[in-house]
């Protein structure tokens, strides 16, 4: 993804910012692309409405101006959050193998699988996307073999497994 030229407007640069945070949390490449629709307003603490958008799904930021803001200053500091979770199917599918699969160090797991899921999603951050995965593994539940399985749970830079009690 080129980056604007350092003399380009600040609302390209942080475009080109959101772009590349949101794909920094898809953990997978795709196309992207952002718009501020009210612009980015220039005042101490004041947040502007965002939307970055992969492979065809928005998620809604907020760029909020540094609190040390002044009109006269020629660098501007600002901080960029997610007002929602990307959640990726592919990455799932990565994570679940990289911490359960033969190269995690844990030899007593195998037999991974997720539910079908959507290939990109949005969440609440916090939520529960109602999709699971599993593994096999010779010490689950109480110690003997069988399936253990893990919510994907929508977090503010993805998503989190957590395990079914």
């Amino acid at each position: 993804m080129p980056r604007p030229d350092k003399s380009a407007p600040l609302e390209e640069q942080v475009e080109a910012k959101l772009r590349e945070d949101l794909l920094g949390r898809a953990l997978v490449p795709g196309s992207t692309s952002a718009t501020c629709p009210s612009g980015i307003i220039l005042k101490p603490s004041t947040g502007s409405p965002c939307d970055v958008v992969y492979e065809g799904v928005t998620v809604p930021y907020n760029v909020q101006i540094s609190d040390a803001y002044s009109p006269d200053q020629s660098l501007v500091s600002y901080t960029m959050s997610p007002m929602k979770a990307l959640v990726v199917a592919k990455a799932v599918q990565a994570e679940l193998y990289r911490d359960y699969g033969p190269d995690s160090g844990r030899p007593d797991t195998s037999k991974l699988a997720c539910q079908e899921m959507p290939a990109v999603a949005v969440y609440a951050s916090g939520s529960d996307t109602g999709f699971t995965c599993q593994y096999w593994s010779e010490r689950a539940a109480g110690g003997k073999p069988g399936y253990t399985t893990l919510k994907v749970i929508a977090d503010g830079a993805n998503f989190q497994f957590e395990p079914v009690s």
